[in-house]
């Protein structure tokens, strides 16, 4: 067990003070030491299989022009294109004829609604008031029905 007297805490205040000088020298000097150069972030899987995967199609491409043997021409295009699926799945593609029509209306034909006439009914003709036109009507009350 530490006993503190006026000489052990003295000694321990000199200390402490020695090691925030030191500490604060420490920061200083890493402060004034030059910056690293701010490292760009890792690319992700992703990023590093998508540019590997177009480099063998490059090269695969390569070899496919200077190739005759029929054989080997079917290998190489048939190795071109399942790598060409690989790079379209990393590079974030749909494959044609999946991506939904957007719901957006195109800039090209604005969508406005022109105002059209409201067609209107014809005039009635009135009926003619002369007797000749059923004098016994249709509500029958005249006549022996009655």
């Amino acid at each position: 067990m530490l006993i503190a007297d006026s000489q052990t805490a003295r000694e321990l205040a000199a200390k402490s003070h020695e090691a925030r000088r030191r500490n604060k020298a420490l920061r200083e000097q890493a402060d004034n030491e030059s910056q690293p150069e701010p490292q760009l972030p890792a690319q992700s899987y992703v990023d590093t299989r998508l540019i590997r995967v177009r480099a063998q199609i490059d090269m695969l491409s390569d070899m496919l022009e200077s190739e005759q043997d029929p054989q080997k021409i079917d290998r190489l295009a048939n190795a071109i294109t399942r790598l060409s699926g690989l790079e379209r799945e990393y590079a974030n593609r749909p494959l044609p004829g999946t991506l939904k029509p957007s719901s957006k209306p195109s800039q090209s034909r604005p969508r406005t609604i022109e105002p059209t006439a409201i067609p209107q009914p014809a005039p009635a003709t009135p009926l003619p008031v002369d007797g000749s036109n059923g004098a016994h009507g249709m509500n029958g009350a005249s006549g022996a029905n009655g």
